[in-house]
């Protein structure tokens, strides 16, 4: 059986030894850093989630598409509603890219 000064060292409820109350502060900051990163996780995992994996990151000189490509876009857009038939489109597209 151990006694003497080592086992009052193990044993101490001062705060300095191995079982008293100094490793309550490691496990509150374990459980701390536990809680933030899962909280850190559940934000990083909604933001990811709408943009399918990529990090939508604002670019504030991003290039705009050339006129003609946005209005082929339109073009495209009103022949799949079906507002246009496909020789209203071709003629478009042809005269937007003949420009």
């Amino acid at each position: 059986m151990m006694q003497g000064y080592y086992w009052d060292s193990l044993c101490s409820t001062s705060g300095t030894g191995l079982f008293g109350y100094g490793w309550m502060v490691y496990a509150m900051g374990l459980g701390l850093v536990l809680v933030l990163g899962v909280a850190l996780w559940l934000v990083w995992s909604q933001r990811t989630a709408h943009t399918n994996g990529a990090l939508s990151l604002p670019m504030p000189f991003a290039p705009t598409p050339p006129r003609s490509d946005m209005a082929e876009e339109i073009a495209r857009e009103r022949f799949a509603r079906g507002e246009i038939d496909r020789d209203e489109y071709d003629r478009v597209i042809a005269a937007l890219r003949s420009r």
